[in-house]
């Protein structure tokens, strides 16, 4: 009977424990409810915090992120399940990792994620957009919601890539980097890139390579057939299947199921691609100035020996090729800049040398950075009245040119000083913060609108109005 009676008084206190953790669940979502939020554009983001600026700050930014993100994997718009950010500025031990991304299921069937974010001092957008993309590659995995979840893991491979990846979709392919690793033959093989973990890797040199030869697969995967389909579902089998992400791969992408030589092959392939520059990608200004320094360099001592023309016309020396004979000062000239001409104007295979140059001109003139299209195309000419023998002219025009490069670098300074300014000051959303300054200025410019009485006044406003009939 004692047994019986504590056995029921156990049970009942599980039930009501139960019962207080559910009242105290509902009474955090009450009172979640009755505190300021920011919703972002979309909707899918509400944000959580004490400082109105902060959350929308955060909306913003939370919609930026997936716009990015959707743009890498090829998403529709819309969403599918809602998200909570929550903006912590005290310490919270659910968040000692400056951010944590979590998963509630929701009845009948669907997820809400939250994302609890620690604004403190040591604070760093990346942690934000890290978390984010995690977050988003997490509602990828678990749509739809009819199917049985079992794990949230994802490969270390997958999440490194597509953070790369949606950081060069915000500004542009590091081309350079993977020229680099070409050259030097660090690229890190397919199967290695899928087992290794990135808090193994011991230097910021290795870290690096991994995460580019991380994104370098994942874009490899999506340029693939269906390659965006193909790639959500793999997502989606990560949460439901016990297999590792390579079996998985195989089982969706017909290039990862080669043996290992061609697989490589493959691989290789891929990472050359991603260091070739498409058509339509214009060089820096750093790389066009270093690469038309390179161009104008002028070198008489790797030319191909000279072949004498079989006409008998062409046998018959010009009068500047009898002078040079005559005269063959510069002949021991080797190698210089074109700014150097007056070392080498004399010299007898001048022609010959300003062709290579030409030639190195017009291969970079298609790639160059548009403002120097005008200046490749004057040094083109400048070479051809050196040639002519048009010497004073040949050093005028090298002066203007050179002071056109330094205007187009200033000019080019002062615009990327403004994008930066604006991409730090831009508000894409309508917010009525500054109506009261611009009633201010309203108010302004109605006193300077004023009728004014005064001679001169009324003789500019008698001129104004005989112009303006």
């Amino acid at each position: 009977m004692v047994c019986r009676w504590i056995t029921c008084f156990l049970a009942l206190t599980l039930v009501a424990t139960s019962a207080q953790e559910v009242e105290i669940s509902e009474i955090k979502d009450a009172t979640r409810q009755t505190r300021e939020r920011a919703t972002s554009s979309s909707g899918q983001f509400l944000i959580y915090g004490d400082n109105g600026e902060t959350r929308s700050q955060f909306a913003r930014d939370c919609e930026k992120v997936r716009k990015n993100f959707s743009s890498v994997l090829g998403l529709a718009k819309g969403w599918y399940y809602p998200v909570v950010v929550e903006i912590h500025t005290k310490p919270l031990q659910r968040v000692a990792r400056r951010a944590l991304v979590r998963a509630f299921p929701i009845e009948p069937n669907g997820f809400r994620f939250q994302l609890d974010i620690l604004q403190d001092e040591d604070f760093k957008p990346e942690d934000f957009e890290k978390a984010m993309i995690k977050l988003l590659i997490l509602e990828q995995m678990f749509y739809p919601a009819e199917r049985n979840i079992t794990q949230d893991r994802i490969p270390p491979w997958v999440l490194v890539g597509i953070e790369e990846l949606v950081n060069f979709h915000r500004f542009e392919v590091p081309t350079d980097i993977y020229a680099s690793l070409i050259e030097s033959h660090q690229i890190l093989p397919v199967r290695e890139v899928l087992t290794t973990a990135p808090e193994d890797l011991d230097n910021s040199v290795t870290r690096r390579i991994y995460r580019a030869c991380a994104a370098a697969l994942v874009q490899a995967l999506l340029e693939q057939g269906d390659g965006q389909i193909r790639f959500r579902v793999f997502l989606q089998d990560l949460a439901v299947e016990k297999a590792d992400s390579a079996e998985l791969l195989e089982r969706h992408f017909a290039a990862m199921r080669q043996d290992y030589a061609g697989l490589e092959k493959w691989w290789a392939l891929q990472m050359a691609a991603m260091s070739q520059k498409s058509a339509f990608d214009f060089l820096s200004i750093a790389e066009t100035e270093q690469k038309l320094e390179q161009a104008l360099q002028i070198r008489f001592d790797n030319l191909p020996e000279a072949k004498p023309s079989e006409s008998f016309t062409g046998r018959i020396p010009t009068f500047r090729e009898l002078k040079r004979r005559f005269d063959p000062e510069g002949k021991d000239f080797t190698a210089g800049s074109l700014r150097d001409f007056e070392q080498f104007a004399n010299h007898p295979r001048l022609e010959d040398a300003l062709k290579v140059t030409s030639d190195q001109l017009a291969n970079m003139q298609n790639r160059a950075f548009p403002p120097y299209v005008a200046v490749i195309a004057g040094y083109n000419k400048t070479m051809a009245l050196l040639i002519e023998g048009r010497v004073r002219e040949v050093a005028e025009r090298m002066e203007a040119l050179d002071l056109q490069r330094r205007s187009i670098r200033s000019q080019m300074t002062q615009v990327t000083d403004y994008m930066n300014w604006y991409d730090a000051t831009q508000i894409e959303e309508e917010s009525d913060d500054f109506e009261s300054y611009e009633r201010v200025l309203i108010d302004i410019e109605k006193i300077d609108r004023r009728k004014r009485t005064d001679p001169i006044s009324s003789y500019l406003d008698a001129m104004e109005k005989e112009f303006a009939d």
